[in-house]
């Protein structure tokens, strides 16, 4: 546990960037996702809330997003859905969204908050224990490694990882988080003009970053501007603090080394590329459970979201489309399917049901679970 202090300046003032509601209530403690811009970034949300859920029961688990229409939204896995407005002021649409999490963090619904990405997982129960650290800090992060952080990377010092912070509620870390707004609001906006080779004159800290592709990349990450407030070596408004280990905000690591300890929340880039994946999974779990409301639910999001063409073709069709499949599974279940709706007036409601979630099985690669639902086309023809 450490407190310092540094010095900063900047060379031209910062513009405010006004929060949009007042702060709501949501008790002593709890999690917060901010998941805007796009209903993947609600479906990583969701992925990640049900890990959290697992470890942490009891635990609440707040969403903020402006996917208002979103099914998941409605998952059990969130005690509250906060629909904020998105910021849309910048080229970078990723920037809007760094924003739109940086306000959230000003107006956080808890009095011990732990904001976390929406691509991550939560492997152990001992996320129950993180508001411990809060017992004698203001605020709790996990220090950025040169071999897992591109900003660590270009920037060449010392900053923490934005993906988890861990905070109390207090006077120091709601000026700490308004100057961060503020300040990743000026990088953005310089970000967005043409010419970058002045940008070192607005921010003196990136004059040693020559290559003018990287400042770009440099000023439209939040942890530049963080680093100028808060970081390992820099402590403007003196916050107390505790650096955590890796272990609680795990980004991978090179080839030539290896963690010597748990990894607890697994924050890996791997995530993103398996979103659909792990959806399906997770539905074709609930459904195997009997929590068949919310199954069908992830099922329609995601024949909506990523397979509309599925949701759309009738039931003859789809049969017809297994059948042309060169694969096994695809053509038992053409021919089970086929099999049920000649022995029916019409098509029945849980066939057409089944073979688009069949379809959506196939289609993620996941053979095993398809021929699950093959099974039940089968067993539920056969008895009539």
């Amino acid at each position: 546990m450490t407190s310092m202090s540094g010095p900063s300046s900047f060379s031209t003032p910062i513009s405010p960037v006004t929060d949009p509601a007042p702060r709501p209530q949501g008790g002593e403690r709890g999690v917060v996702y901010v998941a805007t811009k796009d209903a993947r970034f609600v479906e990583e949300a969701a992925l990640s809330a049900i890990t959290m859920k697992q470890m942490a029961p009891g635990l609440p688990v707040w969403l903020y997003t402006d996917q208002a229409d979103c099914p998941l939204n409605r998952l059990n896995v969130f005690d509250h859905v906060e629909i904020i407005e998105t910021c849309t002021d910048y080229e970078d649409v990723s920037a809007g969204a760094k924003i739109d999490r940086l306000r959230v963090l000003t107006n956080a619904p808890f009095e011990r908050c732990l904001q976390i990405d929406t691509d991550t997982r939560i492997k152990s129960d001992a996320i129950q224990r993180i508001f411990g650290f809060l017992d004698h800090v203001d605020i709790a992060m996990v220090e950025c490694h040169p071999d897992s952080s591109i900003s660590r990377g270009i920037y060449g010092q010392p900053m923490f990882n934005g993906g988890l912070v861990l905070f109390k509620r207090g006077a120091k870390t709601q000026q700490l988080f308004e100057a961060w707004r503020d300040l990743s609001d000026k990088h953005f906006r310089i970000a967005d003009t043409p010419d970058l080779a002045a940008a070192a004159t607005e921010c003196p800290y990136i004059a040693h970053v020559s290559a003018l592709d990287e400042r770009r990349t440099l000023l439209r990450r939040d942890q530049l501007a963080l680093a100028q407030l808060f970081s390992p070596v820099n402590n403007r408004f003196d916050v107390t603090y505790a650096q955590l280990s890796e272990g609680w905000n795990f980004r991978g690591m090179g080839e030539h080394r290896r963690l010597m300890e748990p990894v607890i929340i697994d924050h890996r880039n791997a995530y993103k590329f398996t979103t659909l994946q792990d959806l399906l999974a997770e539905a074709f779990r609930r459904f195997a459970t009997g929590d068949r409301p919310s199954a069908g639910l992830i099922y329609n999001h995601a024949a909506t979201h990523h397979a509309p063409e599925i949701a759309n073709i009738p039931a003859a069709e789809l049969a017809n489309a297994f059948a042309g499949v060169e694969d096994p599974i695809a053509t038992a279940i053409a021919a089970d399917a086929k099999a049920a709706l000649a022995a029916a007036d019409a098509t029945p409601q849980w066939l057409d049901n089944a073979l688009r979630i069949a379809a959506l099985h196939l289609r993620a690669g996941q053979t095993q679970m398809a021929a699950k639902i093959g099974e039940a086309i089968k067993g539920k023809a056969a008895s009539g």
